[in-house]
């Protein structure tokens, strides 16, 4: 019985710091030229946050697109499209429980979040 349970919080711990605590978005992300390259890619982590992507290349101007995925419950993925800049800003909502921001750079740069 003692065992179960160990096994059992053994296995959703990591579950529960999930959906309490969120995902992580912070740290840097290279971005090779021409591919898209997902950024952040969480699931279940349905509470609101800001995040603030910012990209940044050895001597090349920021040119690309970016591309934001989100999943509400049963409903179909809901994709936002736009040009990418030095510095952009995204909201998820606490309804967004699958969520993904992908880029797809001109050139390679690295994409810090915070």
């Amino acid at each position: 019985m003692i065992v179960s349970i160990v096994v059992a919080l053994a296995v959703l711990a990591p579950l529960i710091a999930i959906v309490v605590g969120g995902a992580r978005v912070k740290g840097t992300v290279p971005c090779p030229a021409d591919e898209w390259t997902p950024v952040i890619k969480n699931f279940g982590t349905a509470f609101p946050r800001s995040i603030l992507l910012e990209a940044a290349g050895d001597g090349v101007e920021i040119k690309g697109r970016w591309r934001e995925v989100r999943q509400r419950a049963v409903f179909r993925d809901l994709a936002v499209a736009g040009e990418l800049e030095p510095s952009l800003v995204f909201h998820r909502r606490w309804i967004d429980w699958r969520y993904r921001i992908e880029v797809r750079p001109d050139a390679d740069i690295i994409v810090t979040l915070s």
